[in-house]
């Protein structure tokens, strides 16, 4: 007959032996091309094995405390507390053993390693994702309207401020999803930042805080950081923020990761002086999301090279920004900010495929 100490000693070398595999399979997925396939499939079969043995653990706790009841009769207050103890944390291990297959469905998503496009493919213009796009588009922009209906600053349009014009809602989140995939490939160590350059009332802003740690809004309209002040307070968004500034001498592009502009400026050339204060003062390898023509035809000029679509890199060359597109697309497609989770065995596991963009359903 086993003793209370004996299984004690036996459940930690489990869950031991669990870890140990456990951080293997972590360690390998933040490689992602670079994972060792053959090293994830064995601890794999490892954890599967763990797993299994802990099945056959389980009702021996239950059984030998019987068995030591029956021969001395009753347990002493200290026995009664370490079996006790002992099948807290069985029954606490035993929550985690259920979510192995979930792990393991999580890890078959990433090994091998696969790429997946930062884009959806072009389609055709009668395709029914573009029809339903263009409708939750257009609901959108009917709503941001009510949210932002504040006219223009005289000073402001004086100033050639553009007003607050939309752009596809449904092509903006494209764009920052697949940005937000960039970065991590890069594997930042610090808080990502996002700036809208001329974020009028603040929705665009709103909605890149999903995917980055901190989204903020540049806004020469008084009117405007008013109106977007009212919709962070009131969606009760944290981590977004409206700075009122003149973006054509502000000195601080260089506090962002993600630089965001839509035609800001009203003429051409004040659009252009814009986009040289930018493109000076950010960090080389800043990504910029810039969705028009103009800076389409001049990102070169300034210095720039385009990792896909309309987001480009600041200060890299273009075969530079190739491998760093490709190694993206090794990531995962669930690249949302991620919420805060409780602490696991799986940790390891758990930590790596949110830093590389994968979703765990456990």
């Amino acid at each position: 007959m086993k003793q209370v100490g004996e299984l004690q000693s036996e459940l930690k070398d489990i869950l031991g032996e669990l870890r140990e595999s456990v951080e293997v399979v972590g360690a390998e997925l933040i490689k992602l091309e670079q994972a060792d396939t053959a090293r994830v499939t064995l601890a794999m079969s490892r954890i599967s094995m763990v797993a299994r043995k802990f099945l056959f653990f389980v009702p021996e706790i239950a059984n030998a405390r019987t068995a030591e009841v029956e021969l001395n009769g009753s347990l002493s207050a200290l026995e009664t507390q370490k079996w006790a103890e002992l099948t807290s944390e069985a029954t606490h291990s035993r929550t985690w053993m259920t979510q192995w297959s979930a792990i393991e469905t999580l890890i078959r998503n990433q090994i091998p390693p696969q790429r997946r496009k930062l884009f959806k493919p072009s389609v055709a213009t009668d395709d029914i994702s573009i029809s339903q796009n263009m409708v939750n588009d257009q609901l959108l922009d009917s709503l941001y309207k009510t949210l932002n209906n504040t006219k223009q600053n005289e000073t402001a349009r004086e100033h050639g401020c553009f007003a607050d014009i939309a752009f596809p809602q449904s092509v903006f989140i494209e764009h920052v999803h697949a940005a937000r995939r960039i970065l991590l490939a890069r594997r930042p160590r610090h808080p990502v930042r996002f700036l809208d350059v001329g974020c009028g009332g603040g929705l665009k802003v709103l909605s890149a805080s999903a995917f980055f740690d901190r989204a903020d809004g540049l806004e020469f309209d008084p009117g405007y950081v008013a109106a977007a002040e009212t919709l962070f307070k009131n969606t009760r968004a944290d981590r977004c923020n409206v700075i009122e500034a003149d973006g054509l001498n502000y000195a601080h592009y260089d506090n962002y990761d993600v630089v965001y502009f839509y035609r800001p400026m009203r003429h051409i050339e004040m659009l252009r002086q814009l986009e040289d204060q930018i493109i000076k003062t950010v960090r080389p390898g800043t990504l910029i999301i810039a969705p028009y023509t103009i800076f389409e035809h001049r990102f070169k000029e300034l210095g720039c090279a385009r990792v896909e679509r309309q987001i480009y890199i600041t200060q890299v060359s273009q075969s530079d920004a190739d491998k760093l597109r490709r190694d993206a697309e090794f990531t995962g497609s669930f690249a949302q900010f991620p919420p805060p989770i409780a602490s696991t065995i799986w940790d390891p596991i758990l930590k790596a495929s949110r830093a590389m963009g994968f979703k765990a359903g456990v």
